[in-house]
Parts: structure tokens; sequence; C-alpha cells
């Protein structure tokens, strides 16, 4: 008879591959959901090329910013493929992490957005997506250890109002037609594009410089009243804003590459947790 002591080691070994096994197979499955998402945004580009009398019944200002945005002749897409660095917190007056993101962008359809982010010792990686109204966001400590799973009605209502705000990385997406209005903002360098990702309403307001680049643009995103440390509390509509501080024309398509993101509550301080340049981006 074996001893009682390696009868425990033997079934603790057993214990830990069977962990093992199933924290990849979990992994792997993950993978295998986000790619299926990533797949379903890489959809062909809209046959017909982009013409300024396309938006020459708009606002002046929402003119101005698609006409600077987007060159006559360009074939329409209708993603975007991009890869940014950046900075990233998780609470107000909390440490700046460094983060590595791709992410594949198809207003208003959805997102993927894949990121590793290092700490001083250790780091993350995962992914946030949405797509069809169901939003997730999933993260692993050194790859190994599932740290963060998050999804949900209130995940997936903030999800698709993220995929509002980044519209403006894809201006293509705010064009005329396919259930999306413009109207003028409060003054002559604002204008504000109405729309829905799936069932969710978006007012996106745009603040422009005179020659139609980005200054910032401002959503009511679905969010947490708490963020950091016993974070979360109810989900209430908040203020959810990008300021854009650079731009950089990709075939013909302008986008801010050097921009922010910061929650803006009704009640309590700003909190500023996006840094981020983008570094590459491809239309399709």
């Amino acid at each position: 008879m074996l001893p009682p002591r390696l009868i425990l080691g033997v079934l603790s070994l057993g214990g830990a591959i069977g962990g093992a096994r199933l924290l990849r197979a979990r992994r792997e499955a993950r993978a295998r959901e986000v790619e299926r998402v990533r797949q379903a945004l890489l959809t062909d580009p809209e046959p017909d090329p982009f013409a300024l009398a396309w938006v020459a019944g708009l606002p002046e200002p929402a003119r101005r910013y698609l006409a600077h945005a987007i060159a006559p002749g360009v074939q329409l897409p209708t993603s975007a493929h991009l890869r940014m660095v950046g900075n990233i917190r998780s609470e107000p007056g909390g440490e700046w992490l460094e983060v590595e993101a791709d992410e594949v962008l198809a207003p208003p359809r959805g997102l993927v957005w894949s990121a590793r982010i290092r700490g001083r010792v250790l780091s993350l990686s995962g992914d946030d997506f949405y797509l069809a109204g169901r939003g997730e966001s999933s993260f692993w400590l050194m790859d190994r250890v599932p740290v963060l799973r998050a999804d949900g009605p209130d995940v997936a209502r903030s999800a698709a109002g993220r995929v509002a705000a980044e519209s403006v990385l894809l201006p293509s997406s705010l064009l005329p037609g396919h259930a999306l209005e413009w109207r003028p903002g409060d003054d002559l360098d604002s204008a504000r594009a109405l729309f829905k990702v799936d069932t969710t309403p978006a007012e996106l307001t745009l603040r422009l410089a005179g020659d139609g680049a980005l200054r910032s643009a401002t959503v009511q995103r679905w969010g947490p009243t708490r963020f950091g440390p016993g974070k979360g509390g109810r989900y209430t509509w908040q203020q959810f804003r990008v300021d854009a501080y650079a731009e950089r024309t990709f075939s013909g398509i302008t986008i801010p590459v050097r921009f922010s993101a910061t929650w803006v509550p009704e009640e309590g301080p700003e909190f500023e947790f996006f840094r981020a340049e983008i570094t590459r981006a491809t239309f399709g």
C-alpha cells in the first residue's frame, strides 16, 4: 500500500494538472469567441467612393468635419484595424500602467479590443468586445490566471456607448444615412450625430477646429457611479469624453492618433483613465 503522504501528493498533482488544463481550455474557448467576433466585424468596404455632395445638406460643422476626415474619391471603409500604445488606470489617482492594444472597430456594429497591460512586476492580457447587443470583458494574469470577467446588461450597454464614442476613429461610420442624423450643435464649431448602437441611443457631440479637425467627442454613456476600490454602485448615464490632441491621415482617412478618454460624472471630479497613441491604422 502506498504511504498516505504519497497518495495525497499524487492527488494534489493530479488536481493541479486538471486545473491547469481547465484554465487552458477556458482561455482557448475565449480566444475562439473573440476571433469569431473579430471576423464578424471585418466586412467589405462600401462600393461607392466618397463625394463631397454626400454631405452638402448637413449642418456646416458636420459638413466641415466629414470633408476634413474623408478625402474625395476614397472607397468608404466599414471597419478599422488599429494598433495603439498608451497608459491606463483603474481608479482616480491610481498608477498609470503601460498598455499595448490591437483593435478591430466597426461602428455602430461593434468592436474587439485586445490588450496587454504591464505593471511594475505583473502583466494582464485580455479582451473587451461588443457585438449584437452583447458586451464582455475578460482579462488574465500572466496569461494563466483569470482575474476579471464582466458581462451582463450593464456591461453591454456601457460597451455600446464606447462603440458610439469611438465612431470618430472611423469617420465613414458618421456619414448620413443608415439611421444616422446630424443636427447643429450649441455653437458654430460643434455638431451632434444621433444614432443607435443596436437598441442603445447615442447623441455624439463633436467639437471642432476651424479646419474641421476633431477637438473632442462627448456622449452619454452607461457607467458605474464609483471607480477603484469598492467600485460599482449603481449604473447611470454619465458624460463620457474623448479629447483629441493630434491627427494623421491613413489612405485618405484622417483620424485622431493621440487622444484621451475621461468619465465626467454629474457629481465628483472627472476621471481620465486612458491615454493612447495610434501607431498603425488600416481600413477595410
